[in-house]
């Protein structure tokens, strides 16, 4: 992922698939034993908007008061403002 993410200044698509997916379950990984700052640094150097942005969606989730919550609407502002990141991210970048 990281040799072929970047080709000619374009985001492979693919890689960026990939990134987010690999991103997320390192985020997910709830056995405190493992830990993953190397690759955390890896993934921000590699592109370092993505990576915030998947990062925040996780934040967000994690800060969430679920007790509280109203479940459409919370859960539609957590993923609004994901989407709202990934388009920003989309629109900075261009793509093969």
């Amino acid at each position: 992922m990281v040799k072929n993410y970047r080709i000619n200044n374009m985001i492979n698509v693919r890689a960026a698939n990939i990134f987010v997916g690999k991103l997320g379950s390192l985020f997910g990984d709830v056995n405190n034993k493992h830990t993953y700052n190397e690759i955390y640094s890896i993934f921000k150097n590699l592109d370092s908007n993505l990576y915030n942005a998947v990062a925040n969606l996780f934040v967000e989730s994690l800060e969430h008061d679920y007790e509280k919550a109203d479940y459409i609407y919370n859960y539609r502002d957590i993923a609004y403002n994901f989407y709202k990141r990934l388009i920003t991210w989309k629109n900075n970048n261009q793509f093969i």
